[in-house]
């Protein structure tokens, strides 16, 4: 068994009061149902949830969030 709870995103990014979660997919990857929930519990919550799929892709979500 991996992870914590099943569906739960991959990584979860905390800066300045906030929290983004987010989930690592390649180009193929699709979310499993588990995902599909976390992912709306995460939203109902306030919180943003997003699939990333590139390394590029990440720097860019890390940068905006860090307003680099």
């Amino acid at each position: 068994y991996l992870g914590i709870i099943a569906g739960r995103s991959d990584l979860v990014l905390y800066f300045q009061g906030g929290a983004w979660m987010i989930e690592l997919k390649d180009y193929r990857g699709t979310q499993k149902p588990a995902q599909k929930k976390w992912a709306d519990l995460i939203r109902k919550q306030g919180f943003e949830y997003v699939i990333i799929r590139s390394k590029d892709e990440f720097m860019e979500y890390v940068k905006m969030i860090i307003g680099y």
